[in-house]
């Protein structure tokens, strides 16, 4: 074969022709930006009455008893959330549980079985009186907004849509055009996601609303984190919706989508519809004792086992004037980060520094500080060009002295996050969680990459309890175990290894060589920025 190594000849006749394809679909989109330049419209918002949240209604008998539980905690309370079912469950805690107000914002919520389980359990708590606002990311809302503009038509719920692509009928590709042609603008998205009851009891983390968040994804699973929030900090939390919901980011779902329907048989059709998609969870709700309940003594149950602490909301501003929010999570994140003593375990589901945190890094060895990060590997990624803006710092964190592991596709603990009988072929750590010094956490939405800090709203709690530390740090170190993660290390030859109790691998563990060439092939491109 003219001298060609059998390696060399596989990328010949398998990989190359893979990426002359993948080349030339880029340069067809190209092309395609070429020929639509200006195309793009921004829609016209109008202008709205400002809606705030609701006083709490202490007087309701579910939020005595959980103010009677929760005598002697505080100023705040929190109750972590770290298995899928567990986090299902207590939003339908929540939602079932409101008495005048539900607000909520998400980064994601799907059509699926548990998008449809939540939405359907929201609308009965509208009928029953409660007043329902929903603000949803445009990013991964389908071509239709259907669902959403039905819903809105409920007399007791208001949906808007948090930064609406202008050209909204072609799909996917239409839709990744617009994002060049208005890059300043639709780029920035909102990361955030709560649930608030009636401005007393919260949930704040990472985990969006669908399957694969919760454990009961066929195709994908996510390893997350989320927590229950009570005390004085949920006020402020509702302080930073009301921020979002009047903002001019925030459009009615109505104005979005003119032409879907927005009356009673619309909304109809919608009962309907979440009615059929739920019946697959049934078996699970009734196992779970998650159908509709009174849920007052299993709420009051969670309150009194619930961990005592002081919380601060971190949130980037939605100021419609700066398409780039002003980075506040970030810096403040990085200031907490700059005055760790002793320890800072970190998990991220993407790892990509610029160079003021690795500054950071490298100021915290000076000091002798032990820093533990897992993120994920190639292998559970669920973006593999953020893999390569990774690959690209590995080297620069373990000279830095970072503790580096990368979670596992086989890992063992994922038995404990997928739901009784689901094994999906992609597992994603989606976690995003950080405790100094045993005795400070942050939990929220915020991941160690450029997008969450220069460029996404995001959302969380920066907490001080030494308790509250022990409980999520002893969690996480699940993680780190050497049947759940490989531990990166530079051998002596300069080399970098993935190494466990039993093996070391000299290249880093891939189901296929041609996502590893995604990888590198990916890392050539001046994307970091972006990602």
């Amino acid at each position: 074969m003219l001298g060609i190594s059998d390696s060399n000849y596989r990328f010949l006749t398998e990989l190359a022709p893979a990426a002359l394809g993948l080349l030339a679909r880029w340069a067809a989109v190209v092309a395609s930006v070429v020929a639509l330049a200006g195309c793009a419209t921004s829609l016209e918002r109008g202008e709205f009455e400002e809606v705030y949240s609701i006083r709490p209604p202490l007087d309701e008998p579910v939020w005595q008893a959980v103010s009677h539980a929760a005598l002697g905690k505080g100023p705040d309370w929190f109750v972590p959330l770290n298995l899928g079912i567990d986090a299902l469950r207590m939003r339908l805690a929540l939602i079932d549980s409101a008495t005048r107000s539900i607000d909520a914002k998400y980064f994601i919520w799907t059509e699926d079985h548990t998008g449809s389980l939540l939405l359907e359990r929201i609308i009965a708590a509208a009928d029953r009186g409660v007043r329902v606002r929903l603000l949803i990311d445009d990013v991964e809302l389908s071509e239709s907004t259907s669902q959403w503009v039905a819903a809105d038509a409920h007399p007791n719920v208001s949906v808007r849509i948090y930064n609406p692509f202008a050209n909204r009928a072609g799909g996917a590709m239409a839709r990744f055009i617009d994002n060049l042609n208005d890059l300043a603008r639709v780029n920035h998205r909102m990361h955030n996601k709560a649930l608030i009851a009636d401005n007393t009891v919260a949930m704040i983390g990472g985990r969006n609303v669908a399957d694969e968040y919760h454990g009961f994804g066929e195709s994908a699973n996510f390893r997350d984190f989320d927590l229950v929030v009570g005390g004085q900090v949920v006020p402020a939390i509702s302080s930073t919706y009301d921020h979002f919901w009047n903002s001019g980011w925030a459009f009615p779902a109505a104005l979005v989508e003119p032409d879907d329907a927005h009356d009673e048989n619309a909304l109809a059709v919608l009962r309907a519809n979440l009615a059929d998609r739920e019946l697959i969870l049934e078996p699970m709700l009734q196992k779970n004792n998650a159908e509709f309940h009174d849920w007052r003594d299993e709420l009051v149950a969670k309150v009194a086992g619930a961990i005592s602490g002081s919380a601060t909301v971190l949130v980037d501003r939605p100021d419609i004037h700066d398409p780039e929010p002003a980075e506040q999570v970030s810096s403040k994140l990085k200031a907490a980060i700059d005055q760790v003593q002793d320890e800072i375990v970190v998990v991220t589901p993407y790892l990509v520094p610029p160079p003021g945190y690795m500054d950071s890094v490298w100021e915290l060895e000076s000091r002798d500080v032990e820093m533990i990060i897992l993120t994920n590997s190639l292998n559970t990624n669920n973006h593999v060009s953020v893999h390569a803006g990774y690959s690209h710092h590995r080297g620069d964190l373990l000279e830095a002295g970072v503790d580096l592991h990368e979670y596992r596709l086989d890992a063992e603990a994922r038995q404990k996050y997928e739901a009784e009988g689901y094994r999906a072929d992609s597992f994603t750590v989606h976690a995003k969680v950080l405790v100094m010094d045993r005795r400070q956490v942050f939990v929220g939405t915020f991941n160690m990459d450029p997008r969450s800090m220069f460029i996404n709203t995001e959302l969380g709690l920066l907490i001080d309890s030494p308790e509250l530390a022990k409980v999520i740090r002893d969690y996480v170190l699940v993680d780190f175990q050497p049947d759940n993660s490989w531990k990166v290390i530079r051998h002596e030859d300069g080399s970098l290894r993935w190494v466990d109790s039993e093996q070391s691998l000299d290249r880093e563990p891939s189901v296929s060589t041609w996502r590893r060439f995604q990888a590198w092939l990916l890392g050539l491109f001046p994307i970091e920025n972006q990602l």
